[in-house]
């Protein structure tokens, strides 16, 4: 589920996936994450200052999302 629903393309887990996101095995989301479904059901809703992307568009109209 973790690399079908693309979390692998910005976060880790179990040293396999990004790292534009934090880290998602257990012993890493512990030191900082309470036990909550919310981070879960709504990934976005909070999201570190640390983790900002920036959205650019180019001249030719597309546009390209990336970490700051």
């Amino acid at each position: 589920m973790f690399t079908s629903t693309m979390c692998a393309t910005c976060h880790r887990f179990n040293g396999d996936g990004g790292s534009i996101g934090p880290d998602l095995t257990e012993r890493a989301i512990a030191t900082r994450c309470t036990t909550s479904l919310e981070n879960i059901v709504e990934p976005s809703k909070v999201i570190s200052d640390q983790y900002d992307s920036q959205l650019i568009e180019k001249k030719d109209g597309s546009l390209v999302i990336g970490a700051s």
